[in-house]
């Protein structure tokens, strides 16, 4: 999983045109592309090392409910910590606001 990520945070930083924050998401307008993706690249990259992180426990150790549920609540952090720092600081800072 981890090299799908490495692999799209390539494709991120080799974008001509702005990236949307996952699939489903609308492309927004933003000021300055080659900036904006490469933050998203960055945020892309540290949510990955920040799941691999959190699969340790799992991977490594004797698995049992106590490790699973580390890994679990690790990845549910690594989520919401992501869409945290996307919306406050990289969206906030980057998009294009319609003048109505």
């Amino acid at each position: 999983i981890f090299l799908i990520f490495l692999l799209f945070t390539v494709y991120i930083m080799l974008s001509k045109r702005a990236v949307g924050f996952w699939t489903c998401t609308k492309i927004i307008e933003v000021d300055n592309v080659k900036v904006y993706n490469a933050k998203m690249a960055a945020l892309t990259l540290a949510f990955s090392i920040g799941f691999i992180l959190s699969c340790i426990p799992v991977l490594f150790v004797k698995q049992g409910l106590t490790e699973i549920f580390i890994a679990v609540c690790g990845i549910s952090f690594d989520f919401a910590l992501t869409v945290a720092l996307y919306t406050l600081f990289i969206e906030k800072k980057h998009r294009i606001r319609d003048k109505d």
